[in-house]
């Protein structure tokens, strides 16, 4: 009996998905931020909330230890220098999360509802401006229903 419980609680454990070190969080974290800064002049498709929001974050968290490094060390230009190297980044990344959600880019700069729609869920499946980033391999049932015609 003793040997079937120990299978049992191995097989238990070899289906279980294996959980991400703290290494890996922070490398899958950093991932977003350095896709964004990769694409950095890139207007076109989309961009899903996790890129944006962790691309934020990550700006933000940079410029406030810059701002703080450089009041410590009295060159107050560092944080600027910064934030004008991820101003083309920032704004394209913004671009394309409207797109995300099948707006125009131009949508960033409304106040309050861009925010609004940086929160929102993007559109499921491809849209006028690319494939869904979430699942790329979304197929319309809808579609493939009529795909499916028989003779």
């Amino acid at each position: 009996m003793d040997n079937k419980w120990s299978s049992a609680t191995i097989i238990k454990n070899e289906a279980k998905p294996k959980s991400l070190t703290s290494r890996n969080k922070k490398n899958y974290f950093m991932k977003y931020y350095l896709t964004v800064l990769k694409k950095y002049a890139d207007f076109n498709g989309r961009a899903r909330r996790s890129e944006y929001w962790y691309f934020t974050l990550f700006s933000i968290i940079i410029s406030v230890l810059l701002t703080l490094i450089g009041e410590s060390m009295k060159i107050t230009l560092l944080s600027n220098i910064y934030s004008l190297a991820v101003l083309v980044p920032s704004i394209a990344v913004g671009v394309r999360r409207m797109h995300d959600l099948n707006k125009s880019g131009w949508y960033i700069l409304i106040p309050i509802y861009n925010i609004i729609l940086a929160c929102t869920a993007g559109t499921e499946g491809p849209n006028q401006y690319g494939n869904d980033p979430k699942n790329p391999d979304y197929i319309d049932e809808i579609e493939q229903i009529g795909n499916n015609t028989e003779s």
